[in-house]
């Protein structure tokens, strides 16, 4: 801004005000399905939705949960029910959702990130022969999501609900895919990715550049919690002694449309589609010991609750102003 003053321009503008749930990009608006229904979840995947300096977040006046690794709203009457108990690696499973992720807290018997555990869970019909590295453990979950050891966490999709194998390697033949592992029940799990280009030749060169992909199969592990030292927005899962915490976005879950509990389905020619499932299916395995849940369903909404919050950079921005409306002109 002090540079449009100093160059006597009439002015500047900021885009944008607030983040924009409705927005769509060109890499995952094939994914969100129905279309019509896009505004009513919020999807951290498609990033033309998060430019505003005034963040839109889910939660009516706050966030329902903060992933800080603290745990302290789970235990507020009516917040969320307690899916499993043990005495066992894993002590208490709990899970609860927004319109942008499904969180889970964990409670274990040694501090977070001493014993990986695996969450297995099942969002649709089929089966994937067990949990990666696990045998025939929870053979019907589709997604895996190991914590540990340490503040390491990764997921991965059971290959045959690899949306992007099937667009751009079956469909569109831009990479190369391993045919058998896309069959259901391979047992072959994939890291999810996302595209950020696809291949082309720039004109005047004729260079040829090849498709571009995103590993997106490593959570950050931090904070989450604006208030905290070391907050980024980008955390997924969050620890402090025998807690953890994380939220996975919903189209990492394999999700279309949450609100309507639809999920994509591939397909080796033509586009993807969306089905409605149920109830999502949850078990965790450490220390050699399985816990199953009762998994975690929930109503479909088609009314949203957010609040609004000024984002980091909103006192630097209003400073720069300051700056560039008291600065002489030349």
């Amino acid at each position: 801004m002090s540079a449009i003053r100093q160059e006597r321009f009439a002015g500047g503008l900021v885009f944008e005000w607030a983040d924009e749930w409705f927005k769509f990009t060109w890499n995952t608006k094939e994914l969100e399905l129905p279309a019509m229904r896009r505004a009513l979840w919020r999807n951290p995947l498609t990033n033309e939705e998060h430019f505003g300096i005034v963040a839109s977040e889910t939660g009516d006046k706050r966030p329902k949960v903060i992933v800080d690794g603290k745990g302290s709203e789970w235990e507020r009457r009516g917040h969320s029910p307690v899916t499993a108990e043990s005495r066992g690696a894993v002590r208490e499973v709990r899970a609860t959702h927004d319109e942008e992720y499904l969180y889970l807290r964990l409670k274990t018997d040694k501090p977070a990130g001493t014993t990986p555990v695996t969450i297995g869970l099942d969002t649709r019909p089929g089966t994937n022969v067990g949990l990666p590295g696990l045998g025939s453990t929870m053979p019907e979950a589709d997604v895996a999501v190991t914590l540990g050891t340490g503040r390491r966490a990764t997921l991965r999709l059971a290959a045959w609900t690899d949306i992007l194998s099937f667009q751009y390697g079956v469909a569109q033949e831009f990479m190369k895919v391993d045919r058998k592992a896309l069959r259901r029940g391979s047992g072959v799990w994939h890291r999810p990715r996302l595209i950020l280009n696809r291949p082309f030749v720039t004109r005047d060169t004729r260079e040829q550049h090849f498709i571009e992909l995103a590993d997106i199969g490593r959570l950050r592990w931090g904070t989450a919690n604006p208030a905290q030292r070391g907050f980024d927005d980008r955390v997924l899962v969050a620890s402090k002694r025998h807690t953890v915490e994380v939220r996975l976005p919903w189209m990492m879950l394999g999700y279309s449309d949450p609100s309507s509990h639809q999920v994509m389905v591939p397909h080796t020619r033509g586009p993807v589609t969306s089905k409605r499932t149920g109830r999502i299916q949850i078990s965790t395995t450490a220390g050699g010991q399985q816990l199953r849940t009762a998994g975690y369903d929930w109503e479909d909404w088609n009314v949203v609750e957010f609040h609004e919050r000024r984002k980091a950079g909103w006192d630097v921005l209003a400073a720069g102003f300051d700056r560039a409306a008291a600065a002489p002109q030349e």
